[in-house]
């Protein structure tokens, strides 16, 4: 793209100085932008977006700075871009700056800890954008630093498309990757009614009862900042971690930093605020379910059970969420999102499956190179996944 550029001085608010993007193709002509290393200097623009709709926890502007502090993340590896239209903020990337396979790299804070890491935008203007001016204000995003690194990496970014066009579409090079899923509805009632069906009726009663035969069955939902909180956090990372050594799995909250942020994320108590769901038998805690809540959505990040095996016949991680279910839609809650990747809670309790994609901006010829690589083995990962036999035939060579 042949890009004029004039850097014409708008505002100097808390170091944050904007300036004119012009691209000759577009029509547009009050596009500006604007970056940053510190977070502060763009609170009132990231809570301005956070208005038109946010698919993740990872999208609101406490829950990052949560992360970017119990991760000690220096300023100079923090990226912060704001793209203006007609004076009203229109995108908003938060990335953080790492080095990998000796290439520089912008990537989202959160890597595979929270869900989608998409930019934070106003879908609908974007939407109503020409292909050519949809061009403009993403190259407006990365303007900043489109000489000081290989290659912008977005992961799992949810495609939401308006009037059939997706937003995000002139981001980058882009691949299915994975689906999102999520319960979406009105209230228990219609719950009950469309996922619980005879059978699920059946196997609910028959794992109620043996868990019953052990002792006494309790729910409970308790806030993040619950003075007990902490405890019931460290057993359901315990509860975790020897699930992962008996997959096999690397455990992801291994980093003292990383267990740190979860303690201090779900204390959050305004736009975003934590919770737990804990199912307990004679007292003891069997699963814990931990979320945050987004207005009318309610995230779950992590969920633990058990270990023991007499007790796992009863499925309390599954009791659990019958109850949750029950629970935050009675209390008016609209979607629970339970993350990407199929599971059999998913399959039942699940209405919405949506497709996710990885997003690649080279800006160098490695980038690109690099970006190419990326997408050829992430398309045939997912072929993978999505075919029984293969996946199958993965499956059992992994275990030999």
């Amino acid at each position: 793209m042949i890009v004029n550029r004039q850097w014409l001085y708008i505002m100097n608010r808390q170091k944050l100085v904007f300036n004119k993007f012009i691209d000759n193709r577009s029509s547009l002509q009050n596009i500006y932008f604007a970056h940053t290393n510190n977070i502060a200097d763009i609170q009132k623009e990231w809570r301005y977006l956070e208005n038109f709709g946010v698919q993740s926890p990872a999208q609101t502007y406490d829950f990052t700075k949560v992360w970017i502090n119990n991760l000690e993340i220096e300023p100079r590896n923090q990226f912060f871009s704001i793209v203006t239209l007609d004076k009203r903020p229109i995108i908003l990337m938060a990335l953080e700056k790492r080095k990998k396979w000796g290439l520089t790299i912008f990537t989202p804070f959160f890597a595979r800890h929270v869900g989608t890491n998409a930019p934070l935008i106003d879908s609908e203007q974007i939407a109503k954008l020409s292909l050519i001016e949809r061009k403009a204000v993403w190259q407006a995003a990365i303007e900043p630093i489109k000489n000081s690194a290989h290659l912008l990496f977005f992961p799992h970014i949810i495609e939401n498309k308006i009037s059939n066009i997706d937003p995000y579409d002139k981001l980058g090079l882009s691949c299915k990757i994975d689906n999102l899923y999520r319960a979406e509805f009105n209230n228990w009632q219609q719950i009950d009614k469309e996922r619980r069906n005879r059978s699920r009726r059946k196997h609910d009663k028959q794992h109620r009862a043996k868990l019953s035969k052990l002792g006494n069955v309790t729910f409970e939902e308790i806030m993040g900042n619950d003075v007990r909180a902490d405890k019931i956090i460290a057993l359901m990372f315990r509860q975790r971690a020897e699930r992962f050594a008996k997959q096999g799995i690397k455990n992801p909250f291994s980093d003292e930093k990383i267990k740190k942020f979860y303690y201090q994320a779900i204390k959050l108590n305004n736009k975003p605020r934590g919770s737990l769901h804990i199912l307990r038998l004679d007292n003891e805690i069997i699963a814990v379910r931990y979320n945050i809540i987004f207005r009318e959505k309610i995230f779950c990040l992590i969920s633990s059970m058990t270990n023991n095996p007499t007790i796992q016949r009863g499925g309390p991680g599954k009791q659990n969420l019958l109850y949750i279910m029950q629970t935050i839609f009675e209390n008016g809650a609209k979607i629970y999102d339970m993350g990407a990747g199929l599971t059999d809670e998913k399959r039942i309790w699940c209405n919405r499956k949506i497709n996710l994609r990885h997003y690649y901006r080279p800006l160098t010829l490695l980038g690109f190179i690099l970006s190419l690589a990326a997408l050829v083995q992430n398309k045939t990962r997912y072929k993978i996944k999505n075919n029984q036999f293969l996946f199958n035939l993965i499956k059992r060579i992994r275990k030999v």
